[in-house]
């Protein structure tokens, strides 16, 4: 049975002398008992917690010592990923270059062909029914060049344009 403070007091209250006083001492035994034992207890828990804070500040040094690893993990795989699109950036214009340069040259090589075949029936009397023939090598040559090239020539759709030399008649096929 537990006995409140109150009920101590109200009962140290109607017993007089020494009997008083030793139940008093007893009740102060007991309370400073329980005084120590809270004290030991709030010593517990304050050291729980500081153990819980430090353990946490711990935590919390890991947590952003990953991240900062991930981090530059991530900086480093961008770099290589930028450093590999450039390198092939600069293969690919490398290889368009050069096709630019071949295409540049079969269409020089191409217009030679058509001023020569152009000056020679410029030059020559060529009655109206050998034109086509001319034109049709022509053509045949540009369309063999279009197809090596990946490229295809609509004849349905190309039209012919006829510049008589001076001085020839000025009928059009």
């Amino acid at each position: 049975m537990r006995k409140t403070w109150n009920a101590l007091e109200n009962e140290i209250k109607h017993d007089t002398g020494t009997e008083s006083e030793e139940k008093l001492r007893t009740a102060l035994a007991r309370l400073q008992k329980k005084l120590k034992a809270f004290n030991e207890v709030k010593l517990v828990c304050d050291q729980t917690a500081e153990h819980i804070k430090s353990q946490a500040q711990h935590t919390e040094r890991q947590i952003k010592m990953e991240f900062e690893k991930l981090q530059q993990f991530l900086k480093d795989e961008e770099a290589a990923r930028i450093s590999a699109l450039k390198e092939e950036e600069e293969q690919k214009s490398q290889v368009m270059k050069e096709k630019i340069e071949k295409m540049t040259k079969e269409i020089s090589s191409l217009s030679e062909q058509i001023r020569a075949i152009e000056q020679e029936l410029g030059a020559e009397d060529v009655s109206f029914l050998q034109v086509p023939a001319w034109i049709s090598a022509c053509l045949a040559d540009i369309s063999a060049w279009m197809t090596t090239h990946h490229l295809k020539l609509n004849l349905g759709r190309t039209e012919l344009l006829f510049l008589p030399a001076k001085g020839s008649p000025s009928k059009a096929p």
